[in-house]
């Protein structure tokens, strides 16, 4: 196959922030009963889904109006019809979402896509997400698989124990998890054929496209949320079904809102499949933005950010997907979002006490009380990459990044005994979660009761 361009042609979504994503203004309201999202219908009421995706063409022809020339999501190497050098930029839809990226070779463009596509899009201009601050467990060392020490399971009260006792251990449930990848060939995921997907990271980039392979983790943090949830032996459902996406960097622990939306897709075109179309799902974030404003960006340009980040879970809470997200590492009276968003499940972090980290972000004013629960995240021991010799290790970490695939397991167990909506999965975690006081302050501690 002959490409049409050169790497000189190649439009990015970096720096020069000239990549954007269209949300329909209609996604803004998380009770609105519209949806845009094919996979939205298709999870809660087939009979809806006639119709649907005229707001991505719309978008469509907006911005081939514009000058600008679509790409397929699917692979990203779809051969245009002319050079890219010769058009405006590239679009490509997400389907699942209802959502468009869009790429220009000239910022004076995103002026008039703005003009062109105001009244029923937000044009949100694409900007960076990261992990929480890292942390890493007090005189953590890896272990290897024969070396794991007695002691490291859920505490009793967890209820994980007695999930497994009664054989709910997260058969047929869903877990998707956006994060740095899974060391597929671990030996807690090995026997296990786990759908992957990477994310470059510029995922526009004809060159570089997003693809299919054998889970891998460069870093090593996703592979340690992904035991936590469904590791064969340390996980708290080890039958779940794990999806995972790779959309963050090893090297910087950073993402991208276009890179996000990718890997949520792409997800959704799997819990959409024939054989995935009935089962219960939750997603795993353990990434995210402060809540306090960014440097050099204009309040109203923040505010946009967190308005088309809120969206985006508003569209995964339609698709009937319940999205669980670390709520920061930066302690109490700060957190991130979206795990501060009020449809996310935001979670905090205790120690095997119950006791609240100090690490743990926090905010309570007389709108916002965050986070919504806690889940075990300090001293969590779980799997870590393979080395050279292809040893699985295991080691001990710190974090609301730990803590949030706990309650994600938790769900799954809640979910593989009982199918629930989103909606009544949030409750249920809520409301038989243990309360434990801790200062002045109580903690709603996830549990399987």
């Amino acid at each position: 196959m002959t490409n049409l361009f050169s790497q000189a042609d190649i439009l990015t979504a970096g720096s020069d922030g000239t990549g954007v994503l269209l949300v329909p203004k209609s996604a803004f309201d998380p009770d609105s009963v519209v949806t845009p999202s094919r996979v939205a219908a298709y999870r809660t009421s087939p009979s809806a889904r006639q119709g649907l995706g005229h707001v991505e063409e719309t978008a469509a022809r907006r911005l081939e109006r514009l000058g600008l020339q679509e790409v397929a999501t699917s692979d990203l190497v779809a051969q245009p019809t002319v050079p890219l050098s010769e058009t405006q930029g590239v679009f490509a839809r997400f389907t699942s979402l209802g959502l468009t990226a869009a790429y220009f070779r000239d910022e004076r463009r995103i002026a008039a896509a703005r003009g062109a596509l105001q009244d029923d899009f937000e044009v949100v201009t694409n900007f960076s997400l990261a992990l929480p601050t890292r942390l890493r467990a007090p005189g953590a060392r890896l272990m290897h698989a024969t070396s794991m020490p007695v002691g490291t399971g859920w505490p009793t009260a967890s209820g994980i124990d007695t999930a497994h006792r009664q054989n709910v251990r997260g058969a047929g449930v869903l877990v998707g998890v956006l994060d740095t990848g899974i060391d597929a060939d671990h030996q807690q995921f090995h026997a296990r054929t786990i759908p992957f997907r990477y994310v470059s990271f510029d995922p526009n980039n004809p060159a570089s496209p997003p693809r299919d392979v054998r889970g891998f983790d460069l870093d090593g943090h996703g592979t340690h949320v992904c035991g936590i949830i469904a590791g064969s032996t340390v996980g708290v459902a080890p039958e779940a079904e794990l999806m995972v996406a790779s959309v963050i960097e090893s090297e910087t622990a950073r993402t991208s809102l276009i890179r996000v939306v990718y890997g949520l897709n792409w997800l959704l075109q799997e819990f959409t499949a024939p054989a995935n179309a009935i089962k219960p799902a939750v997603v795993n974030l353990s990434l995210g933005f402060p809540s306090t404003g960014v440097l050099n960006v204009p309040l109203k340009e923040y505010r946009t950010r967190l308005r088309a980040m809120e969206a985006v879970l508003n569209l995964l809470i339609q698709a009937n997907v319940l999205p669980i997200v670390a709520i920061g590492n930066d302690g109490p009276g700060r957190f991130g979002y979206p795990g501060g968003f009020r449809n996310a499940l935001g979670v905090g972090a205790v120690d095997h006490n119950g006791i609240i980290a100090p690490f743990s972000g926090s905010r309570t004013s007389p709108r916002t009380r965050k986070p919504d629960i806690y889940g075990y995240g300090v001293g969590i021991y779980s799997s870590l990459e393979r080395d050279m010799a292809n040893q699985s290790f295991y080691g001990p970490l710190d974090g609301t990044s730990m803590a949030a695939p706990f309650v994600a397991g938790i769900a799954a167990l809640y979910l593989s005994r009982s199918r629930m909506s989103a909606s009544a999965l949030r409750t249920a975690l809520l409301a038989n979660a243990q309360t434990v006081k801790t200062g002045r302050r109580s903690a709603l501690i996830a549990r399987y009761v």
